[in-house]
């Protein structure tokens, strides 16, 4: 079963406070250690008191659902995930092109260049190995088309070879600079034995070159089957979250077909309960409020009591059709199955205990809000599993 993030940004907020309150010193005498413990068990407990939810938890009652939404059986179109050629080609053309804009270029062998002797601006393609102190060092050794006057390798080194003639095999003596970015090598003198083996010209970026000369690989028949492998899991995760849209789709065409009684004035006195622990909690972890509510988007405490006023609303309303729904399917949730459920979800979230987990939350909406809220959430699971079906 998908797990779901619950409500609100708030409910984010006291999450993310709840695992920022940090560590003290370990001390490494036993006795310390022991009288560490039993600080830290302190601790816990007075922040378990003082975390304490204060309020219950709103729940609509029935006679405000005046009329359930109809529902049925909903189905879907597929989505399809295959990845054709096409796709793949014009993604490593996409590639291609960016890699170009970006300065990247090809370059293959000129035969005219044979015997011909170094000078600035020219590009050679070489075999080089360098040593310091007569040892082979990590990223000294390979191949490469070098533009001579680039600057890409160590200061002295494209230099040393000018006037050199392709096809020699030469050794280049350089010193890194004091700020080389690798500290073990800075300021060493290195030697490199280096093979010319030819002289190139720059060519253009094609689908038959790029492969390797810009982006290493192997072989092109290779490069395009990781494109490939890419792009379909790129279209799971499409899938994935179209198939998420369409069963929450489902879901809110039930509750838009339905007529609900007034409950506003519960709802403002629910709401000013939540605000005023939302405010606790930032007291109790001294953050101070504004900061709170800023760092969500919002730019006063007005707009952040109406984002949490109309989730609370929206999740209000969802949790009273889906009960009534199970009550009409005659589909239960056991207090085993929300047991085995709610704990998975509270040690993925880092909770030690069900308990912890439900105290956290309910901290903020009051005490049940948790229970009813992923209740509600299994059965919207199993009223998914029973009508909503891909054609």
């Amino acid at each position: 079963m998908k797990k779901r993030k619950l409500i609100t940004v708030a409910a984010a907020l006291a999450m993310s406070m709840l695992v920022i309150t940090g560590c003290g010193d370990e001390s490494s005498s036993s006795s310390s250690g022991d009288a560490k413990a039993t600080e830290s068990d302190a601790s816990s407990s007075e922040e378990k008191e003082a975390l304490k939810p204060s309020f219950k938890a709103m729940v609509l009652s029935e006679d405000k659902l005046v009329k359930l939404g109809e529902y049925g059986e909903f189905t879907y179109d597929k989505y399809d995930t295959t990845v054709s050629d096409d796709e793949v080609t014009e993604y490593y053309q996409g590639l291609i092109d960016q890699a170009v804009e970006s300065g990247s270029k090809i370059y293959e062998k000129d035969e005219s260049l044979d015997g011909h002797v170094i000078a600035s601006g020219d590009v050679v393609n070489l075999d080089f190995k360098g040593t310091v102190d007569g040892v082979e060092f990590d990223g000294g050794t390979g191949n490469t088309d070098l533009p001579i006057g680039s600057g890409k390798f160590v200061p002295g080194f494209e230099d040393a070879l000018i006037g050199k003639t392709i096809g020699e095999t030469v050794t280049i003596d350089v010193t890194f600079p004091e700020d080389y970015k690798t500290t073990e090598l800075a300021g060493k003198p290195a030697k490199f034995e280096c093979v010319l083996n030819y002289g190139c010209k720059e060519v253009p970026a094609t689908v038959d070159n790029a492969y390797s000369k810009i982006f290493g690989a192997e072989s092109k028949e290779a490069f395009l089957s990781s494109i490939k492998s890419y792009l379909e899991s790129l279209k799971e995760k499409e899938g994935d979250s179209y198939v998420s849209e369409k069963q929450q789709e489902f879901l809110k065409g039930i509750v838009d077909g339905c007529e609900f009684a007034d409950y506003s004035t519960e709802l403002t006195e629910y709401i000013d309960k939540v605000f005023e622990a939302e405010k606790k909690l930032a007291e109790y972890y001294n953050v101070d409020f504004a900061t709170v509510y800023t760092s969500y988007g919002f730019t006063s405490e007005e707009d952040f009591k109406e984002q949490i006023k109309q989730s609370l609303e929206n999740q209000l309303k969802n949790v009273l059709v889906v009960n009534a729904v199970a009550k009409k399917e005659g589909i239960e949730i056991t207090d085993e199955y929300y047991q085995t459920e709610t704990l998975a979800i509270a040690q993925g979230q880092g909770y030690e205990s069900i308990e912890e987990f439900e105290n956290a939350y309910d901290c903020e909406f009051g005490e049940g809000s948790l229970k009813n809220n992923l209740i509600a959430s299994y059965i919207q699971d199993k009223l998914i599993e029973k009508f909503v079906k891909e054609k």
